[in-house]
């Protein structure tokens, strides 16, 4: 199944319909693994640290697909992106870099 979240729905849901699966042991499949990805509404930097001040290692192009890992979103550094002031950050996964993107511009989640 593939839930579609929307920004404004996506600022309810957070605290309250993120659920983390089960986690397995060293070495054992995860059999409730769930693979998340997420999308822009604008160009976003990823960053090494959830912080405005971080360095950007990568530019996330808007409404493009980027691997989250269902990653639970994490606080960081008060940032201002799209309109927004968030200290809400995600991990995210694009191309060959990993680090954390500001949610102020997020626009699509993912659960599948």
């Amino acid at each position: 199944m593939r839930r579609i979240v929307s920004s404004a729905a996506l600022v309810l849901a957070i605290g309250a319909a993120w659920a983390a699966p089960a986690t397995a042991g060293p070495g054992e499949a995860n059999p409730e693994s769930v693979v998340c990805d997420a999308t822009f509404s604008r160009t976003t930097v990823l960053r090494t640290l959830p912080s405005a001040n971080a360095d950007g290692i990568a530019e996330i192009p808007a409404d493009t697909w980027v691997s989250t890992e269902c990653v639970p979103f994490v606080v960081g550094g008060n940032h201002r992106t799209c309109t927004y002031d968030s200290q809400v950050w995600i991990w995210a996964v694009w191309g060959d870099q990993a680090g954390y993107a500001h949610t102020g511009c997020l626009n699509r989640y993912n659960v599948h």
